[in-house]
């Protein structure tokens, strides 16, 4: 059962998102993607989309947010942040993240995401709760 990803996103973040969609208008919302990854990465990637129909739509005061069952049966939480010029994530995964890098096959941080060895995946386990700016 999927429950509801908690989103929290920093003042700077907010503004400048809606600036970017403000100025983009062939996308509607700002999408968080789940990126199977090993070790210690975020798991999650951010884009400009427009919403699919069976993705959750978020709305943080006037941001739309969008994110897909693959991101609320993998995490529980994301922190958006802007800070010199980029946009940074933390994300909190229902599971506990696989940290012994020893055992991916290209190493942390590349495309591969397999790992082998204890049959972990390096994986990590929620549609809105508690949505804020802060």
């Amino acid at each position: 059962m999927n429950t509801k990803v908690k989103i929290k996103i920093s003042e700077e973040a907010y503004v400048r998102a809606i600036e970017i969609l403000d100025e983009v208008k062939e996308f509607s919302h700002l999408r968080f993607s789940y990126k199977d990854g090993c070790c210690g990465s975020n798991k999650i990637e951010l884009y400009l989309d427009n919403a699919a129909p069976k993705d959750t739509i978020c709305m943080i005061d006037e941001l739309p947010v969008i994110y897909d069952s693959e991101v609320s049966e993998n995490i529980k939480e994301i922190t958006l942040v802007y800070r010199e010029g980029n946009f940074m994530i933390k994300t909190e995964p229902i599971k506990p993240l696989y940290k012994n890098c020893s055992t991916c096959t290209k190493g942390c941080g590349n495309n591969s995401g397999s790992c082998h060895g204890n049959g972990n995946n390096c994986g990590s386990e929620k549609n809105c709760k508690g949505c804020s700016k802060f």
